[in-house]
């Protein structure tokens, strides 16, 4: 990896776990459920599809995406392209799917769909993927309301969604009550809650960034351990500079103090040099006399 691919990406975690035993992966499966239940209680981890899965979406760039990114490899960049766009481009290159591209970006999941979905908007990154994929990327990106989204996953209609708009509308005026319009949906029997939870938790999440360090070993510990070491030798290093050259300064404003004083004295030398020169003058006249 170059740059900024050298972080430990997903595809790694992947590796490292299919190449656990199946007795291992058993255990892990329960503990990710576990940390799943209690990190994300809203997750239906028997309706998880992997072609739903935005996260794992790997976008597949266009002959136009990838002519941009050529051109972009070559010094001849369009002013006109966002520097953003060539970063996905980049990273849908090289086969990553989407956590491993907001790893890479130091994206929260809600930049990179918006971005991406500027990508699939100017064909640089193919539309082949479902089409209620397409609808998750759009809600994740703020394009579409959670209303509009129900209604392409054929959740509720127009008009159930008009309804409840109405009737959210009316709370609020008559009660100054401020209700969801998922809440209302659920309270009009038009959806189950548990339906729609999965996305609403998703686009919860979507802010918060995602970091996978790389496993330890004892290896990395002992580099870890040199690196301390180092740091700490660099900052004694600086602090004993920064403490000779304080005295440095002291000393050389000393030695000013001393030339200062030895000008002084030799001022009053010359200057008593002088007055015994012309004493001895007069002494001599007055021999004379």
């Amino acid at each position: 990896m170059k740059g900024k691919q050298t972080q430990f990406l997903f595809v790694n975690v992947l590796e490292v776990v299919n190449s656990l035993p199946v007795w291992v992966l058993q255990a892990l499966f329960v503990e990710i459920s576990s940390m799943l239940n209690e990190k994300a209680k809203n997750v239906n981890l028997e309706k998880l599809d992997r072609t739903e899965l935005l996260q794992l979406l790997v976008p597949e760039i266009s002959e136009y995406g990838d002519l941009i990114l050529k051109r972009h490899a070559q010094g001849l960049a369009d002013n006109k392209v966002n520097p953003t766009l060539v970063k996905l481009l980049s990273s849908a290159a090289d086969k990553k799917n989407v956590v491993d591209i907001c790893i890479i970006n130091r994206w929260t999941i809600e930049q990179c769909t918006k971005i991406l979905l500027e990508c699939i908007q100017k064909n640089y990154v193919k539309y082949n993927f479902p089409h209620s994929l397409y609808n998750t990327i759009l809600f994740i990106a703020g394009e579409i309301r959670i209303g509009e989204f129900l209604i392409r996953k054929n959740k509720i209609t127009t008009d159930q969604l008009e309804h409840a708009l109405k009737l959210q509308s009316d709370l609020s005026n008559t009660f100054g009550e401020r209700r969801k319009i998922v809440e209302i949906l659920v309270n009009m029997g038009k959806i189950n809650k548990d339906e729609v939870l999965d996305y609403l938790t998703l686009k919860e999440l979507s802010k918060s960034y995602v970091t996978i360090n790389p496993p330890r070993t004892a290896q990395s510990t002992q580099m870890e351990h040199l690196v301390n070491e180092l740091r700490q030798n660099n900052e004694d290093l600086i602090r004993r500079f920064n403490q000779l050259n304080e005295e440095k300064k002291k000393s050389d404003t000393k030695l000013r103090e001393l030339d200062d004083q030895l000008q002084l004295q030799v001022d009053r030398n010359n200057m008593l040099q002088k007055k015994l020169v012309d004493y001895e003058k007069r002494l001599s006249f007055f021999k004379k006399i």
